[in-house]
């Protein structure tokens, strides 16, 4: 099983993320007005005090960056 780690929102933004590695299909949900989906590989990201959502992969790889 994958650690929990902290990761930096580059340049200054601290979250926490987990990585949706599961055999899944993915989830659907509701936030900023609209449907939202978070598919295997996704990022289940949570920022201090903006509440939870999800990134695309390749997105969180070029914007997020490991805290320790």
């Amino acid at each position: 099983m994958l650690a929990r780690r902290k990761y930096l929102r580059k340049p200054s933004s601290l979250v926490t993320a987990v990585r949706l590695d599961l055999d899944t299909s993915g989830f659907s949900y509701r936030k900023w007005g609209g449907g939202q989906r978070c598919k295997c590989g996704d990022w289940s990201v949570d920022s201090d005090g903006g509440g939870g959502y999800c990134v695309k992969r390749e997105k969180f790889e070029a914007v997020y960056e490991p805290a320790s």
